[in-house]
């Protein structure tokens, strides 16, 4: 699920389920380049969000 708000992704959730598949990277690859996201929110505390966003 994301949520997308002004060229900026607010929410993004992975199903834990789904993890380490890739997933997550091919969104913000579609995010970036489909959507013109340029922006994340990210909370800092939650290390495996932070991870992804950083790769």
């Amino acid at each position: 699920m994301t949520f997308v708000m002004q060229g900026k992704r607010e929410m993004f959730f992975i199903d834990p389920a789904a993890r380490g598949r890739g997933i997550g990277s091919a969104l913000l690859d579609d995010a970036r380049q489909v959507q013109g996201i340029t922006r994340v929110d990210v909370n800092e505390q939650n290390a495996l969000a932070l991870a992804l966003y950083r790769r």
